[in-house]
């Protein structure tokens, strides 16, 4: 389904096309989250809330008018739900072109997103997440969480008592928030060009060395293992 477009123009000699898109779909029974996105950012924030609201913008940009529609028009993106699972779908047979999605939904809901070429923003959303970016937020994040990121991560999260965390970073800085009292049981392998820089979240053994540091808080239950190939780390505390 198509709505309003419009022209929106750009630098010199660039135009950008935008069509905006919104559905509202029944979260009754969905328990998963599935999105798949070539080109374009994803966001979900948890409220409350019984169903989605999905809202959207295709892209595609040109040296002209003209050539903007075309490219927007290869754009072939959907948002449906199927038995348990809120699929999200988007193909862009352009390079410079994108479709981004943004998505209200409940709160306890588990998310798995590939945007290898986008920004992924999980907010406030409780369940086990794994994530493929260029670059990744979490803000109030609960539960599990499995990241591969190409440039930057910066994750905010309260995991179950059972949880697991892993975090790779290939190319960019990484920043992970933990809370204070909680059992961890941490590694971090860093390249030793960048600092990794630890808050005290309570460890009672820990063990720096070149480009690695391992820790251990409580009962150890909550195992998290980061990967920073190529930038700097920095573990902080949870407010």
């Amino acid at each position: 389904m198509r709505f309003a477009v419009g022209l929106v123009p750009l630098l010199v000699g660039c135009v950008n096309f935008e069509d905006p898109f919104d559905v509202t779909l029944s979260a009754d029974g969905v328990t998963l989250v599935d999105a798949e996105i070539e080109r374009g950012d994803f966001v979900y924030q948890g409220i409350e809330t019984d169903e989605f609201s999905v809202e959207g913008i295709s892209r595609g940009g040109g040296s002209s008018a003209n050539g903007a529609k075309k490219r927007e028009a290869g754009n072939a993106y959907s948002a449906e739900v199927d038995g348990d699972t809120l699929q999200i779908r988007a193909r862009s047979e352009y390079n410079n072109a994108s479709v981004d999605f943004d998505v209200l939904g409940p709160e306890v809901m588990d998310v798995v997103v590939e945007a290898s070429a986008g920004t992924v923003l999980l907010e406030t959303v409780d369940g086990y997440h794994v994530v493929g970016a260029d670059s990744f937020v979490g803000e109030g994040l609960i539960g599990s969480l499995d990241l591969l990121a190409a440039t930057s991560a910066d994750v905010e999260i309260y995991p179950y008592v059972d949880g697991v965390i892993e975090i790779e970073v290939t190319s960019g800085p990484a920043t992970l928030a933990l809370p204070v009292g909680g059992g961890y049981d941490i590694e971090v392998w860093g390249n030793p060009e960048y600092p990794i820089s630890i808050a005290e979240l309570g460890f009672y053994d820990t063990y720096f060395g070149e480009g690695y540091f391992s820790g251990q808080s409580g009962d150890g239950g909550v195992r998290v293992v980061v990967r920073v190939e190529n930038g700097e780390f920095t573990l902080l505390e949870a407010f």
